[in-house]
């Protein structure tokens, strides 16, 4: 049986250690997560962030890069499982 692998390998923070790589998701791209996360096409969140769709594409694959994650739904685990936003302050 394959296991998924959601361990975490992002760090929210900055890092004094320079061994240590650091992969900061940004507040653009957690906004791309959210609105992914919401069901929203490719097409409509480009509308709403106002860039091209060909632009998203390259911003998600990035993303998906960022993150060793393969695929929307992969990340989307990846998201919850790390904790990337904290709910508890969401309303």
């Amino acid at each position: 049986m394959n296991q998924l692998n959601i361990t975490p390998n992002l760090i929210n923070e900055q890092t004094d250690n320079p061994d240590i790589a650091v992969q900061v998701i940004t507040d653009f791209e957690k906004e791309i997560i959210k609105f992914i996360g919401q069901g929203s096409t490719n097409k409509q969140i480009a509308d709403k962030l106002s860039i091209s769709p060909e632009n998203l594409d390259k911003i998600i694959a990035k993303l998906l890069e960022k993150t060793n994650t393969r695929n929307l739904a992969h990340l989307m685990m990846y998201t919850a499982v790390n904790n990337i936003f904290d709910l508890a302050t969401q309303q």
